[in-house]
């Protein structure tokens, strides 16, 4: 009697599944989706200490029955679907594509943003892959890798909040423009205010570009507005706090300036230039091209 006979592939996918559950934090929450295959396989919500965060990402599963790869391999080469490119370009959740080594001794699964990949990645280096017929190659880093990665995959997940957030921050360069011109100092203050309430951008510690703009741009503005509503005496702590040269290194001795016009020259130089750095923060996000070669010049291959 001929019996049903399942695919090897059925088997592979089945341990795939299961493997990569597995290999995600206990307190994330995996849902398959069970609506067709339309390249998601996967949602997973974040949790932390048992609260939803309200971060999401989406994946597209592959389990792969390879020997895993050693540690001097860095890089899993995939041939990937264009159709399911094309398909994750739609959202706005990263959409992830998750391969899974079967074989492996332990749980796990290597991964790339594909929205990210194409941004700084293939649209540079293949800009005409959407022509492509069938597949494109993708070059998936083996240091992607979790379990382990949690805290990476959860910057992924926070993309959309980023991109929100940079839209207010855009808004707020705008009206800096006007408010500095009309050197209406408290508006200046509540603007910056807004900046820092940006927590996704300017608020994340474990995000060094974050934690360089916080310091950089918004401590320093922030530090010369509070000297400027206070009014002089200036004191050579508030140059500094703001981003000025030491007092000191231009021929000032007092501990307070008596020079106060040229003091608020230079903190007003400070707020001045503020819009134009937000400005260049939002642009130089965007600027995928950029992107890519600072990565590159890091040696830093992760999307």
């Amino acid at each position: 009697m001929e019996m049903y006979v399942r695919p090897d592939q059925h088997d592979i996918e089945t341990a795939s599944r299961k493997l990569f559950a597995m290999a995600l934090p206990n307190g994330w929450q995996e849902r398959l989706d069970v609506g067709g295959d339309y390249g998601i396989d996967d949602h997973v919500e974040i949790f932390n200490d048992g609260k939803s965060t309200g971060l999401l990402l989406l994946f597209q599963r592959k389990g792969f029955d390879e020997t895993p790869p050693t540690e001097d391999v860095t890089e899993i080469v995939f041939d990937l679907s264009v159709k399911t490119l094309r398909y994750a370009e739609l959202f706005s959740p990263p959409v992830l594509l998750a391969l899974v080594p079967v074989q492996a001794a332990s749980a796990c699964f290597y991964y790339v943003w594909l929205q990210e990949y194409i941004r700084t990645r293939l649209d540079l280096e293949n800009p005409t892959w959407r022509q492509n017929t069938a597949t494109v190659r993708l070059r998936v880093p083996t240091k992607n890798r979790m379990p382990g990665d949690e805290g990476q995959l959860t910057h992924f997940a926070g993309a959309p909040m980023r991109d929100r957030e940079w839209a207010v921050s855009a808004r707020v360069a705008h009206e800096l423009e006007y408010a500095v011109e009309a050197r209406d100092l408290p508006r200046v203050r509540g603007l910056i205010d807004d900046l820092y309430r940006l927590h996704s951008i300017f608020g994340n510690p474990s995000w060094g570009w974050s934690v360089w703009a916080r310091t950089q741009v918004l401590d320093t503005a922030s530090a010369a507005v509070d000297a400027l509503l206070r009014g002089p005496p200036f004191s050579h702590e508030d140059l500094g706090a703001s981003g000025r040269p030491n007092a000191r290194t231009r021929g000032y001795e007092s501990n307070s300036f008596d020079e106060h016009e040229v003091a608020t020259f230079l903190l007003e130089g400070v707020l001045t230039l503020l819009p134009g750095q937000v400005g260049a923060l939002v642009a130089t996000y965007y600027n995928h091209g950029l992107a890519a070669y600072s990565r590159e010049s890091h040696g830093d291959t992760s999307y």
